[in-house]
């Protein structure tokens, strides 16, 4: 962006906020604003900027996120051989008990339903026939 700008502006649309409406006001009414082109412009490029920075740090996130389930799945396996626990949870198995953890607990702080159970009619069926019963 340069220091120069054309003093052109835009005419946008919005919705007619709620400190402007009267008892009279239909419900849905919209405004006519006019907005300096190098506002728009500044806007438009900072939130491509904005939206590119929250993905890195939302994968960086979750790149900690595993690191920290990763190491305490090692603490819980070295727990549970100095307590010489007879079946130590594998890495898959231990994810799904923390998730399942969390799941629950968030659920009943919230009262969300449980969800359904899923049934699988025969072992022996296929992927697809599986599908069916989900």
């Amino acid at each position: 962006m340069s220091n120069f700008h054309s003093p052109v502006e835009e005419k946008r649309e919005r919705n007619l906020r709620k400190e402007d409406q009267t008892e009279s006001t239909q419900p849905g009414k919209k405004e006519i604003l006019s907005i300096p082109k190098a506002m728009t412009d500044y806007i438009t490029d900072v939130c491509g900027v904005v939206q590119q920075v929250a993905s890195v740090v939302q994968k960086g996130f979750f790149h900690f996120l595993e690191i920290a389930s990763f190491k305490c799945f090692l603490i819980s396996q070295n727990v549970m051989k100095t307590n010489k626990v007879k079946k130590i949870l594998s890495h898959p198995d231990y994810r799904k008990s923390i998730i399942g953890y969390f799941v629950s607990n968030a659920r009943s702080q919230k009262d969300f339903q449980e969800t359904q159970k899923k049934i699988v009619k025969n072992s022996n069926m296929t992927h697809s026939e599986k599908d069916l019963y989900f």
